[in-house]
């Protein structure tokens, strides 16, 4: 079998959507699917990442926002795709999306589409008119027509239950990397003697892009008005146009030490920031599944979310976390803070413990490749009958 993925900027520094492809890349490969993997992206530049072919689409406004390509005329799009047995689709709102599951409709090749949170109700707070627009003009092709639209969340799927009708939705969480013992107490010395921290302060961690979306300037704001005198909150992620690497560095300046911004950190650095922390921060309007919490959860760090993070219902339903409606005025916030912040050490430890068993239990790999396989096999038989 052949499956091809195509996606937009698909890089480290984007995230979730990148990660997530990786992982079914790699689970499917395991089960001895092939896999080709194409990125749209109308960067300068785009970075060469191994695995991942790189296409660049138009650079010219209004093209470049809906990632236009004109290789959906001239062929080029028929020749990623021929071949393949499954096509999906990573997203939606793009020039080449629409066109990739026109050719598997002609060709009677099944196609299965990602939204990767892009139909939470959240998303159409911005460039509302357009979204709707267009899916007004595609949603039978892509919601209804597809083989699959698959969610990272039971949340995520119900959320978009509100907008026009899915045809087949199915949820298959994404995977996390379970976590060997390690000592905390080691984890915590190297991580404060790297950022020159006091040896008995305790950390909050905030780990995302610095986007308004994930909230970092209020998550500052919040936890000066509420922290005890030692915590210190640390935030880690790639700046964003939105919030330039100036302007955060500024404002944890202006803490006193008592924030302070460490800039993109990845791979055993990022591990040792998650294995270090008392505590995650992370009050993001949306997130459909969120690496973040759960690789914290996987190294028994509790968390404070809110519940626009997919998984929110789940960390309350293990006792894993602290959970805030969202959006929520500044005192709910507030308290919210303020009781996880003063819990005492034990009790967070034993959150922090719940969740790591949690996330071993439902989040595994091997219940992921045992899904997604499962998937691929009902969808190519459901292919084989139509076509018969």
């Amino acid at each position: 079998m052949k499956t091809v993925h195509l996606g937009v900027d698909l890089e480290p520094k984007t995230g979730g959507t990148y990660r997530s492809v990786l992982n079914f890349q790699s689970s499917l490969s395991r089960l001895g699917v092939e896999v080709d993997i194409c990125s749209f992206s109308p960067g300068p530049s785009p970075v060469a990442t191994p695995g991942v072919a790189q296409v660049p689409t138009s650079r010219k406004f209004p093209g470049k926002p809906y990632y236009f390509w004109s290789g959906c005329y001239s062929g080029r799009l028929r020749g990623i795709l021929t071949g393949a047995d499954i096509v999906f689709l990573h997203g939606l709102y793009i020039h080449p999306f629409v066109h990739a599951a026109l050719w598997s409709r002609r060709n009677q090749v099944p196609y299965v589409v990602v939204p990767h949170g892009s139909l939470d109700p959240w998303v159409f707070s911005y460039r509302r008119y357009r979204k709707q627009a267009w899916l007004r003009l595609y949603r039978r092709l892509m919601l209804e027509d597809a083989s699959s639209v698959v969610f990272a969340s039971a949340r995520e799927r119900d959320k978009a239950a509100g907008l026009p009708a899915i045809a087949r939705p199915d949820v298959i969480n994404w995977p996390v990397a379970s976590v060997a013992d390690f000592d905390k107490t080691s984890a915590g010395q190297r991580v404060r003697l790297d950022c020159g921290l006091p040896n008995r302060c305790r950390v909050a961690l905030f780990c995302g892009r610095l986007h308004p979306m994930k909230r970092p300037i209020e998550t500052i704001e919040l936890f000066l008005r509420t922290a005890p005198r030692d915590w210190v909150l640390l935030l880690v992620g790639p700046a964003s146009a939105e919030i330039p690497e100036t302007k955060m560095a500024s404002i944890c300046g202006a803490s006193g030490g008592r924030c302070r911004y460490l800039g993109p950190v990845f791979g055993d650095r990022l591990s040792d920031f998650y294995k270090a922390a008392d505590l995650l921060v992370l009050i993001s309007h949306r997130e459909n599944f969120s690496y973040t919490v759960t690789e914290a959860l996987a190294c028994g760090v509790p968390v404070l979310v809110s519940n626009g993070v997919d998984l929110s219902a789940d960390i309350a339903r293990e006792g894993c976390g602290f959970v805030v409606d969202n959006p929520a005025d500044g005192q709910t916030l507030e308290k919210a803070f303020d009781s996880s912040l003063r819990c005492d050490s034990a009790s967070l430890a034993s959150m922090g413990a719940r969740g790591r068993r949690w996330v071993r239990r439902d989040l595994s790999e091997e219940r992921f490749s045992t899904r997604l396989e499962a998937l691929c096999d009902s969808i190519v038989r459901r292919a084989g009958s139509v076509r018969s």
